[in-house]
């Protein structure tokens, strides 16, 4: 990884952390689904500073879990257990990107996402993105 990349990557960790601030200020005014949303950021920014460091692209459709994927495939190699424990956390944030910031149709009534997320998915949501940022954090320490 070169300087411009190792920059890169720094940043995407930095990000990722100040959303896990944001979302944990968020919390305590129980607005769950913004939490949610920056929580899945954090896993996003995060997960892409892993691709970046490992020589891919990363996702720019919030997809970030199958270009890890596709990463270690077409590399012919298995990803490492830890990776791939990250991945089924971000597997699960990263529709919450979209799904948070817009209303949906439930039952024939549009549904804003403040009425569709409640405290136990913000928990899980901050919860998996924090074990997301320690798992690349300790890849990215081990180069």
């Amino acid at each position: 990884m070169d300087a411009e990349e190792r920059a890169y990557c720094e940043s995407l960790v930095q990000t990722a952390h100040s959303s896990i601030e944001i979302a944990k200020g968020l919390m305590k005014a129980g607005m769950y689904e913004a939490v949610v949303f920056y929580a899945a950021l954090a896993g996003e920014n995060v997960a892409n500073a892993l691709i970046v460091a490992l020589g891919g692209r990363p996702s720019r459709r919030h997809r970030a879990d199958i270009a890890l994927h596709t990463y270690f495939k077409t590399k012919g190699e298995e990803m490492p257990a830890e990776i791939e424990q990250a991945v089924e956390k971000l597997k699960w944030l990263e529709p919450h990107v979209t799904t948070s910031r817009y209303p949906i149709k439930v039952g024939g009534k549009w549904v804003p996402p403040a009425n569709r997320y409640r405290k136990g998915d913000a928990e899980k949501a901050l919860k998996y993105a924090k074990a997301i940022v320690r798992v690349v954090e300790k890849c990215l320490q081990r180069g």
